[in-house]
């Protein structure tokens, strides 16, 4: 944020394109580990996933006041870890709503 409180645009670009370079490297690293063949429809459906799990830590932890560039570094696991970062937030949100029911 600035210092009117304003969100900085900059930050939420940065914050996407880090979580897609992790997607990236998860993505290579599947590649070599697995020895599984390169596929451009894979590669993008495993990108704009892990840009969307990145980008939802990164904002998330911005809107929790963690430091700009630490919030940054939190985008890019979790856009490293993908599909595995939806499930777990996923789980804390479910859980959430049930404490959140059981105390209404």
């Amino acid at each position: 944020m600035d210092n009117n409180g304003q969100h900085n645009w900059l930050t939420y670009v940065l914050c996407v394109g880090i979580a897609a370079w992790g997607g990236v490297v998860n993505y290579v690293s599947l590649l070599r580990g697995s020895g599984v063949s390169f596929s451009w429809r894979d590669f993008f459906a495993e990108l704009f996933v892990c840009m969307f799990a990145g980008f939802i830590v990164g904002i998330s932890a911005i809107s929790l006041g963690v430091d700009p560039l630490l919030s940054l570094a939190l985008a890019g696991l979790g856009g490293h870890a993908g599909s595995r970062t939806l499930f777990v937030l996923k789980r804390i949100f479910f859980k959430s709503l049930e404490s959140w029911a059981d105390k209404g």
